[in-house]
């Protein structure tokens, strides 16, 4: 289960990555992107949060102790979605445009 969680958690964020560069977006639209990155990293935030809340717990604390890459990563779940969000806005906006000329 623990190793399964990091493929699946470096698995979605390749995916995510990858099919962000796929997609064509115009540069006009980084300003309205900057809210929604900021928001998903405040809803990064949160989620740190209540997970740090239900480890900590008595009833959790011994089961946690197992899961110690599951922790890892949710402890410093707000740094891992951040890079997430500047390599997703990387991966969007450092295209070169190809002009074609005819």
């Amino acid at each position: 289960m623990n190793n399964s969680f990091l493929v699946i958690f470096i698995g979605l964020i390749i995916a995510i990555i990858v099919g962000a560069y796929f997609i064509k977006v115009h540069p006009a639209l980084y300003w309205i992107s900057i809210p929604i990155m900021a928001f998903v990293i405040w809803l990064a935030a949160i989620y740190g949060n209540i997970f740090n809340a239900i480890i900590t717990a008595p009833e959790f604390s011994t089961t946690a102790d197992n899961f110690g890459i599951i922790t890892f990563i949710f402890n410093n779940y707000v740094y891992f979605i951040t890079g997430v969000v500047l390599l997703l806005a990387l991966a969007l906006y450092a295209k070169t445009i190809v002009v074609r000329e005819e």
